[in-house]
């Protein structure tokens, strides 16, 4: 039933890494026709007539240094840091992650939950199918489970612990696909060089599989139209098609600045 994340998001690195690579590219031949820029500004300076007056070779002479400057800058995220407002982003995902786990944790310790529980674990032991099968199949209109699924229902309805956890739960979950969308975004265009970067991408991939296993262990209430693994791994597909989005869009741009067509470009990453 489960999907593990390296298989699900290896898109995720590749079009992170590909779309990195193509800004590397655009960026130093951006520099290369500013420091074109500054060489001929260079000649002209130093080619200037003597007699002109001493207020217009400073002008001269500033804007050539002005435009050597900037033609020198050297955009290397290998050499600089992970942007604040993505660290504070990790922190909030690791955040939500925490307290949905904290959540599934109270729900589960509670004394009427915990006898549903066993009971889960007897049925699939009956079944002969995982405990996490079980867990799907409760209030699930195809699963045949109603007999399991009216305990857990009258447990979960006559213990407030339980309902209690299970909407801090669904706080944690909104705001943990909140944080992931905008680090999605922030990754796709980050250098994959970059080892903060990479470990910054370590940390979101652990997170993303920890809440994929947590969500599993929740099943759908009444009421429900998805269990909260659904919702996710619904929101992880929509993160995939929105980071295509985002590397055609950057690679169109791209094409546009420089005048390039497709037969000279490198290879879009494989889906």
């Amino acid at each position: 039933m489960k999907i593990h994340s390296r298989r699900l998001w290896v898109l995720t690195a590749n079009f992170a890494g590909g779309l990195a690579q193509l800004g590397s590219k655009a960026i130093n031949a951006l520099g290369n026709e500013m420091k074109k820029a500054a060489a001929a500004n260079q000649t002209q300076a130093e080619a200037a007539n003597d007699s002109l007056n001493d207020s217009k070779s400073i002008e001269r002479e500033n804007n050539v240094n002005i435009a050597a400057g900037m033609a020198s800058i050297n955009i290397n995220e290998s050499q600089s840091s992970i942007p604040s407002n993505l660290l504070f982003r990790m922190e909030n995902l690791k955040n939500a992650e925490t307290n949905y786990i904290g959540g599934l944790e109270e729900m589960w310790q509670s004394k009427q939950m915990q006898k549903v529980r066993q009971q889960i674990k007897e049925y699939a032991g009956k079944e002969g199918i995982p405990e996490a099968d079980v867990i799907a199949g409760i209030n699930s209109t195809e699963s045949g489970m109603e007999d399991i699924s009216s305990v857990f229902n009258q447990a979960f309805e006559n213990d407030s612990q339980a309902r209690a956890a299970k909407t801090k739960m669904d706080e944690a979950l909104s705001d943990w696909k909140a944080n992931h969308e905008y680090l999605t975004n922030d990754f796709s265009y980050l250098d994959s060089n970059n080892k903060h970067f990479k470990n910054a991408f370590d940390e979101y991939e652990r997170s993303q599989e920890s809440m994929e296993s947590a969500t599993a262990e929740v099943p759908k209430t009444l009421g429900e139209d998805k269990s909260h693994y659904q919702q996710l791994m619904e929101f992880l597909e929509q993160m995939r098609e929105h980071i295509k989005e985002i590397v055609t869009k950057i690679t169109d741009c791209v094409r546009s600045l420089f005048g390039r067509g497709t037969q000279n470009d490198s290879p879009a990453p494989a889906p």
